[in-house]
């Protein structure tokens, strides 16, 4: 694509590209993990690719910022870019389905497989993966940002605050790291009444000091059915 790539210590910003006719320079923080350095460097391209002729100084926050922003925002235009680029579908769906479960244990394995971080390959996995499925990030201040799988009508929300219940409580209490993917009721996590009288599959995983990021799906599609026939009767 005419872009050389550059690891340098960069103070204010992650990753920055700057180019003229069809020549490029990317240069990407070398004190980042590589799977980080390796999606910044396809966010860069995705600028140059899309937004050739506009310099970017991106931020560590400009850079698969997972928080649901407009789709034609120029960084999440490169967060995509860099999505296909790094986890194609026609490999990565493939590749989940024979994993065939949604756990972030097999997130884990296609985050190694294509070299990115969990975070990255438990988005994808829940946006192409084999099974309906939620992925939620809480801080401090509650929910931070979810992702939901194209499947799950636009009705259905995580709560923002947990669930006492849950096996997320259990890891934001520090009890445990990574909880087992567990049944509960899909109350603890779903926002809608009567959401109790089904179940849902929830997983937890510690990614910070004060975030923990939990991956929860239907093996039993109903309570979306009937999300879907009230949606429609409304």
């Amino acid at each position: 694509m005419g872009a050389a790539v550059k690891y340098r210590p960069l103070d204010g910003c992650e990753a920055r590209i700057v180019g003229a006719g069809n020549r490029a320079v990317i240069t990407v923080h070398e004190g980042r993990r590589p799977e980080r350095r390796r999606f910044s460097v396809g966010h860069e391209l995705g600028h140059w690719k899309h937004h050739r002729g506009r310099r970017f100084d991106c931020r560590s926050e400009d850079i698969g910022s997972p928080k649901d922003d407009s789709p034609f925002d120029p960084e999440r235009v490169a967060d995509q870019f860099a999505v296909d680029l790094l986890m194609p579908t026609f490999l990565f769906q493939p590749a989940a389905g024979r994993l065939g479960r949604m756990t972030l244990d097999v997130a884990d394995t296609l985050a190694a497989a294509f070299r990115v971080s969990l975070t990255a390959a438990a988005i994808r996995l829940v946006e192409v993966g084999p099974a309906p499925a939620m992925l939620i990030c809480h801080g401090p201040q509650g929910r931070r940002w979810f992702r939901r799988h194209r499947d799950i009508p636009d009705t259905m929300f995580p709560h923002r605050s947990l669930d006492a219940e849950s096996y997320a409580q259990d890891v934001w209490d520090g009890k445990m790291d990574r909880s087992r993917a567990a049944k509960i009721g899909a109350g603890a996590w779903i926002d809608r009444r009567g959401a109790d009288r089904y179940e849902v599959t929830e997983q937890t995983i510690r990614i910070g000091r004060d975030t923990i990021l939990s991956l929860v799906w239907w093996h039993d599609e109903a309570q979306l059915e009937a999300e879907l026939r009230v949606a429609r009767q409304g």
